[in-house]
């Protein structure tokens, strides 16, 4: 039994990844040369994981300020890492697996680190940025400080690099150009070889016949039958007489002349002012309200007031 388990252990050991191994043999030799290379610094990060392992130191190398990190892939070229400094990306140089060991960086503002698998951002870090040495020997990190022994690294050097992942606005940018572009692209071969729409035949047989509903029109060499209308004669009648003869018709109640002499107006018409006749008015419709005349009468008179 015992020989069974260790032949069953020296099996999956001969076929166990070497990942692992290469990933902590990476971040070793990071230490050792940041131990050897700083005069001080300080983890600024550090994540290991099941995907990648990363360390970030930030401190004083080569007299001035510098940042280096270690990054390393648990499987060969599963992500990438870029340096973001002021909204462009730097790639630094790695090995065959894609994984990253950069030293003594300039620190400067505006400075991030990422890891992206794919188009998707994995991880991101913002280097802390100090603006003197002083600054930095200052800061409150003493318990964090790591002296190293100062013998200077060679720095790493960064190239410009397009990133490799798109946010989703770019993304879409893109298609809605590529279906322009085909779109147009589209009509112009249809215009070129003249199809659908373009070809002249399914023009004219798309276009509707209206000729056999148009009414002919009469030109001016045609002759038209003349027909004249004769016009009947109409009878003009006056819609109202205002000087009608009501005397067969009026209803007689009281006598006008005593009535009006009584409240101190005369029948004399012609020979009275517009506010004369207005106080006559006035008397007429309260004789005729109050019944001391007809209605034929009021009407009368009215015409023979105002005429």
């Amino acid at each position: 039994m015992h020989l069974l388990f260790t032949i069953f252990l020296s099996f999956f050991t001969l076929f166990t990844p070497f990942a692992t191994s290469a990933t902590s043999d990476k971040v070793d030799e990071f230490n050792a040369k940041i131990k050897e290379g700083y005069e001080s610094y300080y983890v600024h990060e550090s994540i290991n994981n099941e995907t990648y392992s990363i360390k970030i130191i930030i401190g004083i190398c080569n007299d001035s300020l510098t940042y280096s990190f270690v990054f390393a892939n648990e499987e060969a070229q599963e992500s990438k890492v870029y340096v973001l400094r002021n909204q462009q990306y730097y790639s630094p140089e790695e090995d065959e697996r894609g994984d990253v060991a950069a030293y003594a960086l300039p620190l400067t503002n505006h400075t991030s680190i990422e890891i992206v698998t794919g188009n998707t951002i994995r991880f991101a870090s913002n280097i802390t940025y100090y603006e003197t040495k002083e600054e930095f020997l200052s800061a409150e990190l003493t318990s964090q400080k790591i002296v190293g022994e100062n013998k200077g690294i060679e720095v790493t050097n960064l190239s410009s690099s397009q990133s490799t992942f798109l946010d989703p606005i770019t993304i879409l940018i893109i298609i809605f150009a590529v279906i322009i572009f085909g779109c147009v692209l589209t009509l112009f071969i249809m215009l070129v070889m003249k199809k659908g729409l373009f070809n002249p035949k399914n023009r004219r047989g798309n276009i509707p016949q209206f000729q056999p509903y148009v009414t002919p029109r009469v030109t001016p060499y045609q002759e038209a039958e003349v027909v004249e209308e004769k016009e009947e004669p109409i009878n003009k009648k006056p819609i109202y007489d205002r000087q009608g003869n009501y005397e067969e018709d009026i209803e007689t109640i009281g006598d006008i002349e005593v009535l009006l002499k009584e409240q101190g107006f005369s029948r004399n018409y012609s020979t009275m002012s517009e506010d004369e006749k207005n106080q006559v008015m006035l008397a007429l419709m309260h004789l005729r309200r109050t019944n001391q005349i007809s209605e034929s009468q009021y009407q009368q008179e009215i015409i023979q007031l105002w005429s």
